[in-house]
């Protein structure tokens, strides 16, 4: 009687270890759209991803890139300020790798190229190759004059970052000769902000984590609450149910996470921040992103000006927005980005028109890859080799243009 008891408990617990994990299983397949007895497909780490391991908070900028060591490597960039430069150009010009950066000699033409991740390429780019260095050195104002083309651009910035950018820089002393702002893409976030951020402020996607750090909101609690937060928090982390192999295992993980996030207090009132505040009321998004955009290029052309330097603003294309919509992205989710842009490029085209042309260089290169699928690297709205070595020259014929005539600012 007893062995028949005994067997009939360890059938009973094994009949329900075998549908805790089924039902563990079937949890993961749900959340996770796959089968948990197989390993989980490691997806290639982008630059994306590696840039934003870099990340530190600027008091000017936003955000920026951590610093990386002077060994020249080449295939790595050197971050140096916040910005990066091909380990070839600090080899041939270690004295321009520290901003501000002197004027070594009359004869040299300073250009800076602000904007983000396309821009700061195109800059990375002329610095290996020398593709719009060698545009210029065509136009007969500059023919005599050696190009310096230095990076002032970073991944993820927008409006009004790289005016600020400039602003520090002119106020630091720098001196340019060129300041080409190349930008569009990445101010489509402006137009829907997320977060109830004003979209004046950095990307959410990078600005969000620091400005948590910054607002140490650990400071207006109480000891003990603080570390019965802190060991719910690390306790969800900790429980790592996206590693489990077995049904059983992901059910224990998510049961412990459950009751952790149930042990956690519902936050107070979120206390005032000098970090974030909420978007503008009473005014429509697309007018207000458009007119963020506007106005910090026309201060971008003002500061220019002081300096004594050319100003030109690029509208760089990419390929969600072109006469002939045939692109076609490897990752079906950027698929949503051309309708974004459909909304956002016809109006920053129409304000670079109507309010920005009048007062400033502006050229709206949206077109000049129509015709070509070619020029592009990925589904986001980067340009391959030859789309920037294309794009230069045509900034380089745009600004052959504008030394052939007065501008008037």
């Amino acid at each position: 009687m007893q062995r028949r008891n005994a067997i009939f408990a360890a059938l009973t617990v094994l009949w329900v270890a075998l549908l805790v994990e089924l039902a563990g299983a079937g949890l993961a397949a749900i959340e996770h759209h796959r089968i948990i007895y197989f390993a989980a497909e490691k997806k290639p780490h982008d630059v994306q991803t590696q840039q934003n391991v870099l990340i530190q908070v600027h008091p000017y900028f936003g955000f920026i890139y951590a610093p990386t060591s002077d060994r020249p490597d080449v295939d790595n960039a050197i971050y140096r300020d916040g910005f990066n430069f091909a380990p070839e150009f600090t080899s041939r010009h270690p004295e321009y790798t520290s901003y501000p950066t002197p004027r070594t000699n009359n004869n040299v033409l300073l250009v800076g190229v602000f904007g983000g991740s396309l821009a700061n390429a195109l800059a990375f780019h002329d610095q290996r190759s020398g593709w719009l260095s060698d545009s210029l050195k065509k136009i007969p104002a500059y023919r005599d004059r050696e190009p310096i083309v230095l990076n002032f651009a970073i991944p993820g910035h927008r409006q009004p970052q790289q005016n600020q950018v400039l602003a520090m820089m002119a106020a630091l002393g720098q001196p340019l000769d060129i300041v080409i702002n190349i930008d569009g893409f990445n101010e489509k976030n402006m137009f829907w902000p997320r977060d109830k951020l004003d979209p004046s402020f950095p990307p959410v996607s990078a600005w969000k984590t620091l400005r948590d750090l910054l607002d140490h909101p650990e400071s207006v609690e109480g000891t003990s609450d603080r570390v019965k937060r802190l060991y719910h928090q690390v306790a969800i982390e900790a429980a790592f149910p996206e590693e489990c192999r077995f049904g059983l295992c992901y059910a224990a993980a998510r049961l412990m996470q459950a009751y952790h996030r149930l042990m956690l207090h519902e936050p107070g009132p979120a206390p005032l921040s000098h970090f974030a505040w909420p978007s503008p009321p009473n005014k429509d998004p697309f007018d207000n992103a458009v007119d963020i955009w506007t106005a910090a290029s026309l201060t971008m052309a003002h500061i220019a000006k002081a300096m004594g330097a050319t100003y030109l603003h690029v509208l760089h294309p990419n390929q969600w927005y072109r006469k002939r919509d045939d692109f076609v992205p490897k990752d079906p989710q950027w698929a949503s980005t051309r309708e974004e842009l459909k909304i956002v490029y016809p109006r920053l085209i129409k304000a670079g028109n109507e309010r920005l042309a009048s007062h400033l260089n502006f050229l709206d290169a949206t077109g000049i890859f129509d015709d070509r699928l070619d020029v592009y690297e990925d589904d986001c709205c980067h340009l391959s080799g030859t789309g920037f070595r294309l794009l230069s020259e045509a900034i380089g014929n745009e600004l052959g243009r504008i030394s052939d005539r007065p501008v008037s600012h």
